[in-house]
């Protein structure tokens, strides 16, 4: 008679001990400070409360200002107010960042806003309150945004225009179906990367950015959701999940975190563009 001992997620390629990667639902937890299902409201029904943080850091958002409330579905959450959704996660943006989001743009083609913005923080959120003008203030953050040509960006925004660095891929995902897409940035080394689930990898390295990143450390928190920046238009999408680390994944972690997102949909019966 033998027993045979089953470890999840050991390695044991190697000559040495078995190596062994803690993980929560399948994200690596390595540097995670928040993980965001939307799952905490019953279906059709106006949100309410916290949004409750999956991690185990209990860093649960608040909706950030006068912002109004989405709607809970079984997915996530939809986005009906056309000033768009801020979160405020109350994680302090680091010196080193990785935010993995899925979501989706339903808005009518060609009247999207200069700026659909998913991830950033509340210095740079770009406005002061939902219905205002947009402000510039000398800060700088990661934003993504899916423009009207489809395309995915995602950059260093100063002064809510001056652009210090930018990934650009036709590659990127489509807007108007579900799309995972990863962001890192680090203000030590300037690095800069973009992951999505249909191939994009992208790698940029910029001086700039280690300088200006620190213009709004420590006192900025890691916002996410949808609104827009610039020349501002009606909003409307779907939030379905984001993920929210300090620290810069490495390759294989990238790979890791958005496959456990694309596993989180796929158990939701939702299909990401890939």
């Amino acid at each position: 008679m033998s027993l045979v001992i089953k470890i999840k997620n050991a390695d044991f390629s190697g000559s040495g001990l078995p190596l062994l990667e803690q993980t929560v639902q399948g994200f690596p937890a390595d540097g995670l400070k928040g993980l965001y299902f939307f799952e905490e409201g019953e279906n059709n029904t106006l949100h309410t409360g916290l949004f409750v943080d999956s991690s185990g850091n209990s860093n649960h958002g608040n909706l950030y200002l006068d912002f109004a409330p989405p709607i809970n579905k079984n997915y996530g959450l939809e986005i009906t107010d056309t000033n768009g959704l801020v979160i405020d996660t109350g994680i302090k943006l680091t010196p080193e960042l990785t935010v993995i989001g899925c979501f989706e743009n339903t808005m009518t083609k060609g009247v999207e806003p200069v700026y659909e913005t998913h991830i950033s923080d509340t210095l740079n959120i770009g406005i002061d309150h939902a219905s205002g003008n947009p402000i510039n203030t000398p800060r700088i953050a990661v934003n993504t945004r899916v423009n009207t040509n489809d395309f995915g960006d995602v950059g260093i925004y100063a002064n809510n225009s001056s652009i210090l660095d930018r990934t650009r891929s036709a590659e990127a995902g489509n807007s108007r179906m579900p799309s995972i897409y990863a962001v890192g940035v680090s203000g030590i080394s300037g690095d800069l990367k973009a992951r999505s689930l249909d191939g994009v990898n992208y790698n940029r390295s910029n001086a700039d950015i280690v300088q200006a990143y620190k213009t709004d450390l420590p006192e900025s928190n890691i916002a996410v959701g949808m609104w827009g920046q610039g020349s501002r238009k009606e909003l409307s999408g779907k939030l379905y999940a984001f993920a929210i680390y300090d620290k810069l994944l490495t390759d294989e972690q990238f790979t890791k975190a958005i496959t456990a997102m694309n596993q989180k949909m796929i158990e939701r019966g939702i299909t990401v563009y890939s």
